[in-house]
């Protein structure tokens, strides 16, 4: 879909707002799973997600276009989602539970997401530069959307404009 929106979250968790740019969880110590909903099954795609509220239990990745929306998705043997936790910058999610720790992401940053649905791989960036390991190829395969799940009240991310994939 054409502009970037956040389209699917549990409405008693999160607001949107800002023609659906920001998502805000309205609810304390809840998992909530917001999403795009688009089901992307090819190609490469790049996204930011700017961090708009506290970092600590926000985590941004990439998403099932079906997975729960109150789950939580961040642990090993999950297979609904490929997360970094921003608190950290941890992988969490299909075989990973806060591994390859790259160092946190703060409130202002913007986290760039790299998906590359053809080689199966998942890359995240910080303020524009690569920000650990990602997920190698052959790990992730479609349909999946781009993600955020949030568990504190006031955690908010927002789609900003003009994101452009790394040279």
């Amino acid at each position: 879909p054409d502009p970037l929106q956040w389209r699917t979250w549990p409405e008693d968790l999160v607001s949107v707002s800002e023609e659906g740019k920001l998502a805000t969880q309205t609810a304390a110590y809840e998992n909530s799973l917001t999403h795009t909903g688009e089901e992307l099954t090819e190609g490469r795609h790049y996204w930011e997600v700017e961090i708009a509220g506290q970092e600590t239990g926000t985590f941004v990745g990439v998403c099932r276009p079906d997975a729960d929306l109150r789950a939580e998705h961040g642990r090993r043997e999950d297979t609904t989602a490929w997360l970094m936790y921003a608190n950290g910058g941890d992988l969490c999610g299909n075989g990973k539970q806060f591994d390859d720790p790259a160092g946190g992401i703060n409130e202002g940053d913007r986290m760039g997401i790299l998906l590359d649905l053809d080689d199966g791989s998942l890359r995240f960036f910080r303020n524009g530069v690569e920000h650990g390991p990602g997920y190698p190829a052959g790990s992730v395969t479609g349909p999946v959307a781009l993600a955020a799940p949030m568990k504190w009240l006031g955690h908010a991310v927002r789609l900003p404009p003009a994101a452009r994939a790394p040279a």
